[in-house]
């Protein structure tokens, strides 16, 4: 259970650090870098695993999953951006 509640707590971390740098001027292309390589250091520094294998993967999967949920909040926005301009766009005509 505290691997759960920790693993969404740091992914949060994660995907609001990586954020913080991307608005500092951090190009997003290395963005997934960054979530990954932060995630495998919390990994070995934070989650109690049997091993160091253990704890890197566990790192690997924090970083990814805090990937999947920039993107998938960022696409998200952009979605909903884009449709209720489109909306507007087609009262306004």
């Amino acid at each position: 259970m505290d691997l759960e509640i920790n693993g969404v707590l740091i992914v949060a971390l994660i995907t609001g650090f990586v954020e913080l740098c991307t608005r500092i001027g951090l190009n997003k292309r290395y963005a997934p870098i960054i979530a990954v390589g932060l995630g495998i250091i919390s990994g070995i520094f934070y989650i109690d695993a049997a091993n160091i294998q253990n704890s890197i993967l566990i790192g690997i999967t924090l970083g990814l999953s805090s990937v999947g949920l920039y993107s998938g909040t960022k696409n998200t926005l952009l979605n909903k951006t884009l449709n209720d301009k489109k909306i507007l766009d087609s009262h306004m005509k």
